[in-house]
């Protein structure tokens, strides 16, 4: 049985720290994942506990009408002084 070559064994050693990072990167993409939906809930849930339904979200947080919508959808992110006032709810 002909011994590992240096280069092989320096390649196997490559290999496993490309696999090790793409195990990182699966997990990080779930972690992502798993906050933007918890962001896009805690949006939801806030106009839904001050019973504001439709334009009156969009209203009440001080935004033009499909902004809320897009915050919910994840399309777009919500100004801070939207987001001061949709605290207040």
């Amino acid at each position: 049985m002909p011994a590992r070559s240096r280069f092989r064994a320096a390649g196997d050693r490559a290999a496993a720290r490309l696999r090790k990072r793409a195990e990182w990167a699966a997990v990080a993409a779930q972690r992502r994942a798993a906050h933007d939906l918890a962001y896009a809930q805690w949006i939801t849930r806030a106009p839904d506990a001050a019973e504001l339904y439709g334009p009156d979200v969009d209203i009440a947080c001080g935004a033009q009408e499909p902004a809320c919508g897009d915050w919910e959808a994840g399309t777009r992110l919500p100004l801070v002084r939207a987001v001061v006032a949709s605290l207040g709810l």
